[in-house]
């Protein structure tokens, strides 16, 4: 049997056709999710609320943002929310393919559905980098995405604020028994960052794995 890790940026614009056509061409028999159920069935639930307003979602966050967000690149950054929750489950279902989620709820959801979606969107908007790269057109923005997926360097301050080496070591914990399991193929989907840092924690760094891919591959 072979482990794929696939390693996605979640801002990515195109994220759910890349991740969707590596999934297809991996043709795993089980996937792994760094979400816990819960954060991936609430986040499928905000994608398609986000889907249902996505014009007047946009229209708002351009109007009242403290900065001079592009207003385009604003409509591609909500519609691509939660792609990689909804690229697995299109494939596990289209596949009938299992999933198994490995992560720990404190990452993920947290209070109402409509306060966590206004907590989820103002990280995504206004925290670095992207309150900068939001004033930017589409492309713009998508080329620094593409940049970042070479970048193997992980600045300490993200490790530490994203408990990334704790949540690593836990990930790499949950997938070790598949190392050799009955399955054919198993892949992983995580952020970029647990797949592709250099830190010696990471998912990557940690597992013996038949590959590991990026979106940019798809």
């Amino acid at each position: 049997m072979t482990v794929t890790l696939i390693g996605i940026d979640h801002d990515d614009l195109h994220g759910y056709d890349r991740l969707l056509t590596l999934l297809k061409r991996s043709a795993p028999d089980m996937i792994v999710s760094e979400n816990d159920v819960k954060t991936h069935k609430r986040t499928l639930k905000q994608r398609q609320y986000i889907h249902n307003n996505l014009a007047s979602m946009a229209r708002v966050i351009t109007e009242q943002a403290p900065i001079d967000v592009n207003e385009k690149t604003a409509k591609s950054l909500l519609d691509t929310y939660g792609f990689e929750a909804a690229a697995i489950r299109d494939y596990a279902t289209a596949n009938g393919v299992g999933v198994e989620y490995v992560g720990d709820a404190s990452h993920g959801m947290m209070g109402s559905f409509e306060d966590d979606l206004e907590r989820r969107l103002y990280q995504r908007f206004f925290t670095a980098p992207n309150d900068e790269l939001i004033t930017q057109s589409p492309t713009s923005f998508q080329a620094v995405i593409d940049d970042a997926y070479g970048d193997r360097d992980v600045p300490e301050s993200v490790i530490d604020d994203l408990s990334l080496r704790d949540r690593d070591v836990r990930y790499a914990e949950e997938l070790e028994p598949y190392v050799g399991s009955s399955h054919e193929h198993v892949v992983g989907v995580f952020g970029h960052n647990h797949v592709y840092g250099s830190y010696e924690e990471s998912v990557g760094e940690q597992l013996s794995v038949a590959a590991v891919r990026h979106l940019g591959h798809a």
